[in-house]
């Protein structure tokens, strides 16, 4: 981002950047003219462009994986496994043989 003041505005900028954030800390400026609408136009814009590429990213990784989908015909599965039952209090129960 490049912000340029002509020589009728003295200005005093502070900013950190970030991988795709610039934080503004302080902006002030003094100027004859109106040119605060043109930066404040700049900055949404800027801002647009980075919601629209984290959109796009997201609905890439999020939909990648899905295109690949392979079904095996004859895949090996597990043998059906017996839970064990509920614990009662006081009963024994009797009637599952195979508890993990």
């Amino acid at each position: 981002m490049t912000v340029i003041f002509h020589s009728l505005q003295e200005a005093n900028i502070g900013y950190k950047l970030n991988r795709t954030k610039v934080f503004l800390k302080e902006l002030t400026y003094s100027s004859t003219q109106d040119v605060f609408s043109e930066v404040q136009s700049a900055v949404q814009a800027c801002q647009q462009r980075i919601k629209n590429d984290d959109v796009a990213r997201k609905r890439e990784v999020s939909t990648a994986g899905f295109h690949k989908l392979t079904l095996i015909p004859n895949a090996l599965r597990l043998p059906q496994v017996k839970m064990r039952p509920p614990i009662s209090v006081g009963r024994l129960s009797k009637t599952c043989v195979g508890n993990l």
